[in-house]
């Protein structure tokens, strides 16, 4: 089990993803003297046949407009209601998860007047292959289930995920806070808080949500991931490399997961554990990711193969053409090809 002291601190930006909720039109009620309401429920369900809480589903027309959207509850439910007759699409935003987008055809009919129709479905995910090695363990927290959360808590909680839709930080770290005060713990809010603390770079206040978090469910990469990342900010590279590697553990094909770990096994000296974890992660990027290039400069550098180095530093150049610090590399490249004494810093 992860544990850190009170007094630790970190050093790399999280870039998490934010995604700006838009306006959508909610499902108009027919009137009384018209159709009856009809509904649509369901339950969306992980691979491992395990329901996906927390996570949206949309309600579209024929024509592809969005009527209605919710989160899923802790059991993976959801329920659209005050839905006229005709054709429908459920769709499950993947966006920050590791599944591929899914979506199921409704159709609503009133074949008795006066009845309603009420339609059952159920939605299984499958896994984004490139973001989830199969069979590797990955994406373990987007399925964990935890039992007896109050649904003031879960209220709070989603009402948090929902300012952070629309980018009201502060008020939302706020609302997870006291879905915490209500069921301390709960996982989900401590990890939202944690990693949103990383996002606003509060790295130290981070430190005790996203610990507790992983207390619960020591699956969880994301708390893994923003942990290592808060460590690597506060300079503590000990407890950044100890997170950073089970990250990697638990998602293999997780390009910022071995980017962050060859990162800090580079700083606490581990020339080896760093190279294969930068390979690794140049491989996941397809050789296109300009920081891996650079870390992997670094290690060749301190191991002495300056080749390797200028090599990667090339790949740098071809990856960030515009870098601000351009010529300086340039420069960097020369003297090593030339077999000059130079440290990269």
């Amino acid at each position: 089990m992860f544990k850190l002291s009170a007094k630790i601190g970190i050093s790399i930006v999280v870039m998490l993803l934010g995604l700006s909720a838009p306006n959508y039109a909610k499902v108009e009620t027919p009137p009384v003297n018209e159709l009856p309401l009809n509904t649509i429920n369901g339950q969306v369900w992980a691979p491992n046949n395990r329901p996906v809480p927390n996570i949206y589903v949309e309600l579209l027309n024929e024509v592809n407009s969005t009527l209605d959207r919710q989160r899923t509850s802790q059991a993976g439910q959801f329920t659209f209601t005050g839905i006229s007759a005709g054709r429908f699409k459920l769709r499950v935003l993947a966006l920050g998860t590791d599944y591929l987008e899914a979506t199921m055809d409704v159709q609503i009919m009133n074949l008795v007047q006066g009845m309603s129709d009420n339609q059952y479905v159920d939605i299984r995910m499958r896994y984004d292959p490139k973001r989830v090695k199969l069979g590797s363990g990955g994406a373990a927290e987007e399925v964990f289930v935890q039992e007896g959360i109050t649904k003031d808590a879960e209220k709070r909680y989603n009402k948090g995920l929902d300012l952070l839709m629309d980018k009201k930080s502060a008020q939302a770290i706020a609302e997870f806070k006291a879905a915490i005060d209500i069921f301390p713990n709960y996982y989900y809010a401590l990890n939202a808080m944690g990693k949103e603390l990383v996002e606003q770079k509060k790295y130290q206040d981070s430190l005790e949500p996203l610990i507790r978090a992983i207390d619960l469910n020591q699956r969880s990469y994301t708390s893994y991931y923003a942990l290592g990342y808060a460590c690597y900010q506060l300079n503590q590279i000990p407890q950044a490399v100890e997170a950073a590697k089970a990250a990697t553990i638990l998602k293999p094909a997780s390009l910022d997961a071995q980017l962050l770990y060859g990162t800090v096994s580079r700083i606490s000296g581990s020339y080896d554990a760093a190279e294969k974890s930068l390979l690794k992660a140049k491989t996941l990027g397809d050789n296109k990711f300009a920081p891996v290039n650079w870390q992997l400069a670094l290690v060749y550098n301190r191991l002495k193969r300056n080749k390797e180095a200028a090599d990667e530093l090339d790949s740098y150049l071809k990856n960030q053409p515009n870098a601000a610090n351009k010529k300086d590399v340039q420069d960097l490249i020369a003297k090593l090809r030339s077999n000059g004494e130079v440290k990269i810093q």
